[in-house]
């Protein structure tokens, strides 16, 4: 016999396992399966006294909605894609969480030659499962997004008169909250979906009439910052998990806050081309993305629209002389983003001379040495105000008083910012 029929004669006797395919033993020996054959071959009619390792094992699974947990004991299955395997788990719809493997001696009676009980490894392999959610909705989207980009609307180019004296118009909703419920006899204000869709588009309208003679050859829309209350159908939110008071369900907030945008970009194009800026909140990473990447398709054919749906949390916007950036403000510590941004986008930073830094998140008044525009050296960073209501956490924890506003800035190119509005509602 070769080497390799001799080790795995010495191998197989401890590998002897009822119902375990030459296959399995072949892979766990690194040997040929042919090779193990034969070996098993020569076991059955040299040894047939020798110990049979038991194969009884034990499955239990528990699947609910979005979690699954399974739990395998065996001497055979050790470890996790064995698991998975022996479980029929559809790794399509489903992915690993955690796992744990556990194992533990166990005692199998005696042979006919031994006079002592056989010991053997027995293991545990726990599985916690969750299902594959996003990539499920992803999967949705691109369809929906394939589908919206074919039937886009063909938007005429809007004819306009080159500007002698041209600026850009930031229109700046953060923290919008579409979603958000709060009842007035428990937290003194009355918001609700109806009350977000008709405050936004008033805002919009009441800020373009705001410009007055000025000549506005641009609009940017920066869009996002937890233009939504909600990211999923949980109701919380998505690191912490707080649960949040909302007004109706998911794909409700959804299509109101989809044609607030869709009208809100209308009313602004007729005035200047538009750009829409996503920049994602802490209530809203992947609902905001879904709607930036609708609105990007639906105006896939307007040569006056366009909408950044790009991956990064921060993003900066350059008008002339004028470095506009764009940060959510949860997790940055303000002091340090002119320095984070400066290091992000150093060369659009060196080749402009107006720096401010827009960020929403601090958006509820509690302390009154609440600045809501702070100067870290030449650099000012803003924190922009909000129309949204106040719910009956922050109610109960002290946030009231905020000025409930829209805010809109006129920037020039080679002067820098030289206008900011305010509408209240």
């Amino acid at each position: 016999m070769d080497n390799e029929l001799n080790e795995c004669r010495q191998d197989g006797k401890r590998l002897r396992v009822k119902g375990v395919s030459q296959r399995k033993i072949a892979k766990q020996l690194g040997r040929s399966t042919s090779a193990v054959g034969r070996a098993m071959n020569w076991l059955k009619s040299h040894d047939t006294e020798a110990p049979v390792i038991p194969s009884k094992q034990s499955i239990e699974k528990s699947f609910q909605q979005n979690t699954a947990c399974i739990t395998t004991k065996s001497l055979n299955i050790q470890t996790l894609d064995e698991a998975l395997e022996a479980s029929d788990v559809d790794l399509d719809v489903w992915e690993v969480d955690k796992y744990t493997i556990n194992s533990w001696e166990v005692t199998i009676g005696a042979s006919a030659k031994a006079d002592r009980p056989e010991t053997y490894t027995n293991y545990q392999v726990k599985v916690w499962l969750k299902r594959k959610v996003k990539e499920i909705q992803e999967a949705v989207l691109d369809e929906l997004i394939e589908s919206i980009r074919k039937d886009a609307p063909q938007y005429k180019a809007v004819k306009r008169v080159k500007s002698d004296d041209p600026h850009l118009l930031e229109i700046c909703l953060f923290d919008h909250h579409f979603g958000l419920m709060a009842w007035n006899e428990e937290t003194g204000n009355d918001y609700d979906l109806k009350i977000a869709q008709d405050f936004y588009l008033r805002a919009v309208e009441n800020l373009l009439n705001q410009i007055g003679g000025h000549e506005v050859e641009r609009i940017l829309i920066p869009f996002g910052n937890d233009f939504f209350h909600i990211n999923d159908q949980l109701n919380a939110t998505p690191k912490s998990k707080n649960h949040l008071d909302v007004d109706s369900r998911m794909a409700k907030i959804f299509a109101a806050g989809e044609m607030a945008m869709l009208q809100a970009i209308d009313m602004c194009r007729e005035i200047a081309p538009v750009d829409v800026l996503w920049i994602p909140g802490n209530h809203d990473p992947e609902t905001s993305y879904y709607l930036a990447k609708v609105l990007s398709a639906y105006h896939d054919r307007d040569v006056d629209v366009q909408v950044d749906c790009g991956p990064k949390v921060r993003k900066s916007y350059i008008y002339g002389k004028n470095f506009i950036g764009f940060a959510h403000g949860d997790c940055e510590p303000v002091k340090e983003l002119p320095r984070i941004f400066m290091d992000e986008y150093t060369r659009d930073w060196a080749n402009t001379k107006y720096r401010e830094i827009h960020i929403g998140h601090v958006h509820k008044k509690k302390q009154t040495n609440f600045v809501s525009v702070d100067s870290v050296g030449s650099t000012s960073v803003r924190v922009i105000h909000s129309l949204c209501g106040t719910d009956a956490w922050h109610y109960a924890q002290g946030y009231v008083g905020k000025d409930k506003a829209a805010q809109s800035f006129l920037w020039h190119g080679e002067k820098g910012l030289v206008g900011s509005f305010l509408t209240h509602l």
